[in-house]
C-alpha cells in the first residue's frame, strides 16, 4: 500500500514538509525582529513589555506549528491540536536547551560544542514529546517522532548557530540562517514522517488517516 494518500506522492509530502519548516522558521525570526524593533522604538509600559516578551518566545512555535499543520491536515483528520502542541513544545524545548546548556557551562567552566549539542537534542526531545501527544492519535508507534525530533532539532539548531555565529547579520541575515536550520530540521523530520506514514498504511486499520 502507498505510504501517503493516493492523491499525494511521497515526494510531494516531503517537499511540502521541508518548505513548511523553512518558511515557518524564517517567519518566526522575522516576527521576533519586528517585535523587538517596535519594543525598542517605544517606551513600553511594564505590562506591554511582558506581553512583548511572551510573544517573542511563543511566536516561533506558533508560526512553525501553523505551517506544519497546513501539510499534516492533508494527511490526517485528527491534528487540530498540532499548532498548540508545537507552540508549547517549542517554548519548553527552548527552556530545556537553555537550562541544560547553562549546566554544561557551569560544569565545564566554558561553553563547549558537546554541551550545546546535548542541550539542543534535549530541547528537540521536549518538542517531539509535545507533538507526540497529537501524532499518537494518528500513527501507530509514533514514539519514533520524539527521537527523530531530537536529532532534527539538534542539526537545525547547530546549523543555525553556525550560520549566525558572527552576530552581525541583522534581521534578514538571521532569518536566512533560520531558514537553513528550518530546512535541515524539515529534511530530517520529513524522512521520519514518511517512515511513520509507511507504517500507518501497512497497518490493518489506519487510525487517523484522512481519506482522499
Amino acid at each position: 500500500m502507498s505510504a501517503v494518500p493516493r492523491h499525494l506522492s511521497a515526494g510531494t509530502v516531503f517537499l511540502a514538509w521541508v518548505a513548511a519548516n523553512t518558511l515557518g522558521s524564517c517567519a518566526g525570526i522575522l516576527a521576533i525582529g519586528a517585535l523587538r524593533s517596535v519594543g525598542g522604538d517605544l517606551q513600553l509600559h511594564i505590562g506591554l513589555a511582558l506581553i512583548e516578551s511572551a510573544a517573542v518566545f511563543l511566536l516561533p512555535g506558533l508560526l512553525i506549528g501553523t505551517t506544519q499543520w497546513l501539510v499534516l491536515r492533508q494527511l490526517f483528520a485528527r491534528v487540530g491540536w498540532w499548532v498548540a502542541s508545537t507552540t508549547v513544545g517549542t517554548l519548553g524545548g527552548a527552556m530545556a536547551l537553555a537550562a541544560i546548556f547553562g549546566i554544561s557551562v557551569g560544569q565545564a567552566g566554558q561553553e563547549t560544542g558537546a554541551g550545546f549539542i546535548v542541550a539542543a537534542a534535549a530541547g528537540g526531545c521536549v518538542l517531539g514529546a509535545a507533538q507526540w501527544f497529537v501524532m499518537r492519535r494518528c500513527i501507530p508507534n509514533a514514539c519514533w517522532w520524539v527521537w527523530g525530533s531530537a536529532i532534527a532539532t539538534c542539526l537545525g539548531v547547530v546549523l543555525f548557530a553556525f550560520a549566525s555565529r558572527d552576530g552581525v547579520l541583522g534581521v534578514l541575515g538571521t532569518a536566512a540562517a533560520g531558514a537553513i536550520g528550518g530546512a535541515a530540521y524539515g529534511v530530517m523530520t520529513g524522512f521520519v514522517l514518511l517512515f511513520l506514514l509507511r507504517k500507518l498504511y501497512a497497518s490493518p486499520a489506519p487510525l487517523g488517516l484522512r481519506l482522499p
